[in-house]
This record gives structure tokens, sequence and C-alpha cells, in this order.
């Protein structure tokens, strides 16, 4: 039982650094999906501040945390991904 229990662990570690692998390569505007949703990258233009404004209008944006507890933090930042852009990503309505 337990072994079944660290598979499926190991399982969805593995597919969520999938998703941050593609929205990391994602080009600005570009739709990502997750789940049933659609997000998109779009430029992150900080205003005063940028201590103060990370995350700022991303729909990944936990209320009660910032980037260190997000799990998709390693998309979007500037050093990270290979267009060097500090990019937010917003839910995309497709209906």
């Amino acid at each position: 039982m337990e072994k079944a229990m660290e598979k499926a662990m190991e399982k969805a570690m593995e597919k969520a650094m999938e998703k941050v692998n593609e929205l990391m390569n994602a080009p600005l505007g570009h739709l990502v999906k997750i789940g049933r949703l659609y997000y998109a990258a779009i430029e992150f233009l900080p205003q005063g501040n940028t201590k103060g404004n990370v995350c700022v209008g991303c729909s990944f944006r936990d209320d009660g945390g910032g980037i260190e507890e997000c799990m998709y933090s390693g998309a979007c930042m500037a050093h990270k991904r290979p267009d060097g852009e500090s990019v937010i990503f917003i839910k995309i309505d497709r209906s």
C-alpha cells in the first residue's frame, strides 16, 4: 500500500514538472492547458517596488502565499525562461 502511494506521488510530481516546463517554454500569449483551464503567459510589468508586486495579477497566485509557495514559480522568472521575460499567467476563457 505504501509503495503504491509513493509511486502515485512520484507520478504526480513528474506530471507537475512537465507542466512547469511547458509553462516555462511558452512564448508570450501562447496558451497552455492545465486540467480544463487554459492559461496565457503575459509580460509582467512591475509598478513601483517589485518585491511587493511579485505575482500581482497571476492566476496561480495564492492569496495566502507568494512565489515561495507557488509550484509554478520556475516558469515565470526571467532568469529561468528561455526568452528571458518575466511573466505572469492569466486564465483564458475558451467558452
